[in-house]
């Protein structure tokens, strides 16, 4: 395909569609929300329909919220001087670049060259997408977080669980283990909700939303964890095992955890009351773990770590949008408890004091 004989929006999006054409099909349903899915690969329309198996639509569905188009291709190059968006941190290297056109919006991923190709009521990923999969099923979460954000809901970088009609949000600096702690309480009986991101209504009112973004986990979650025998080979497990927790700590090698398989089916429900927040800030040393509980203003230093602004992927319809900030975020936690914990790095100890809550309701965890 010459893509740079296309110049517009329509005509880049219609040049991938006729290009690659998408023809299979199917519908996930989460939250009240219907996408339907279009895949020009059948390996990578399998690979999804299993990924989200637990949220796939057997009958479907005449009325959906939005669609999404897949396809996999070469390495595309548009003829565009694209704009470099800043790193969410300053020690990161920048990630993506974009392109307003008059009709709508091209993304591009730096290091794989995936391209989000974007406008309202058109959803388009392309790109080595069998490759790089998470992306895939990053895009597809985002078409839900952008119809929730739309109706004023405030995004939060977190994990969470629940249990017992209650439901707790968990964040912390990146690599802090919101994860790893989910997936101990799942252990330890609570259901899954999310793993990376929630959706929390500014009033506080519940109940508030995840998506459907399986956990990713690193090497040492799964040699710890006995629900997790099966994400590691033998050889992996013997190799890992090895290695000092530090390096494990810091070792940038990604698994997926499929729920239905490494717990039991119908274990990742993706809304819940919001009872209570905890935000991890312990450290790797020998100093005991405790967590200390604190009204969402007291906390507001901690909770910094749980605001997450939106990316290039979303669109807002009201062009007077603004970014949330601090205060919005203590405002929806502002009757929950928020449970901050410190000291040395304690998965065991954590578990039981939070299960606790969520069995009980008591916060004196």
């Amino acid at each position: 395909m010459n893509i740079k004989k296309y110049t517009g929006f329509f005509s880049v999006l219609h040049a991938v569609h006729e290009s690659y054409p998408a023809t299979y099909q199917f519908q996930i349903a989460f939250n009240n929300f219907v996408l339907n899915v279009f895949v020009n690969n059948a390996l990578l329309a399998a690979t999804l329909i299993h990924y989200f198996s637990e949220f796939i639509v057997l009958n479907p569905q005449q009325h959906v919220n939005s669609t999404v188009t897949v396809h996999d291709t070469p390495p595309l190059n548009f003829p565009y001087q694209y704009k470099t968006a800043l790193p969410s941190a300053p020690h990161k290297l920048p990630k993506h670049e974009w392109i307003d056109l008059p009709d709508g919006r091209i993304v591009r991923h730096k290091r794989t060259n995936m391209h989000y190709i974007i406008a309202d009521g058109y959803n388009c990923i392309a790109g080595s997408c069998v490759q790089y999969k998470n992306q895939v099923v990053n895009f597809i979460n985002s078409r839900f977080i952008n119809r929730q954000v739309d109706s004023g809901y405030l995004l939060g970088h977190a994990a969470a669980v629940t249990l017992n009609g209650r439901g707790v949000i968990i964040s912390g600096n990146s690599g802090a283990g919101k994860s790893t702690l989910a997936l101990h309480m799942l252990t330890s009986g609570a259901d899954f909700v999310s793993n990376d991101r929630v959706l929390m209504h500014p009033s506080g009112q519940n109940p508030f939303y995840g998506t459907l973004q399986q956990p990713r986990i690193n090497p040492g979650t799964a040699l710890n964890n006995p629900k997790l025998e099966q994400i590691l080979s033998p050889q992996e497990r013997m190799e890992f095992g090895k290695m000092r927790p530090e390096s494990l700590w810091q070792l940038e090698h990604k698994y997926d955890v499929l729920i239905p398989e490494c717990y039991d089916a119908h274990r990742f429900i993706p809304h819940a009351p919001l009872s209570g927040a905890v935000i991890i800030d312990w450290c790797r040393n020998t100093e005991p773990m405790v967590i200390e509980e604190y009204a969402a203003q007291e906390a507001r230093p901690y909770l910094a770590h749980m605001m997450k602004k939106n990316d290039l992927l979303y669109l807002p319809k009201n062009k007077e949008y603004t970014d949330p900030v601090l205060s919005d975020y203590i405002q929806a936690l502002h009757d929950k408890p928020v449970f901050v914990i410190r000291g040395g790095v304690n998965f065991a100890e954590a578990t039981k004091k939070l299960m606790n809550f969520l069995n009980t309701g008591h916060t004196s965890v």
